[in-house]
């Protein structure tokens, strides 16, 4: 993502699988900072505790601008 900034995510619907949203952008920031803040919110979110953290991983947030949203 640092050589090429654009990005696409494809996100079905859990109640049909036919049904999905593509969005596609590009990546306009990657931090560090907040990282394992926002891993943990999502896991207690997710599975009602914080996440395992081993010393070698490093959380990155990518902030992502929106240019194309479609769904089918």
């Amino acid at each position: 993502m640092r050589r090429d900034a654009r990005v696409a995510a494809c996100i079905p619907d859990p109640t049909d699988p036919y049904r999905t949203i593509q969005i596609r952008g590009r990546v306009v920031a990657m931090v560090e900072e907040g990282g394992l803040e926002h891993i943990n919110a999502l896991a207690m979110k997710y599975y009602g505790q914080t996440w395992d953290y081993k010393s070698d991983q490093v959380r990155v947030i990518y902030k992502i601008l929106p240019e194309h949203v479609d769904g089918h």
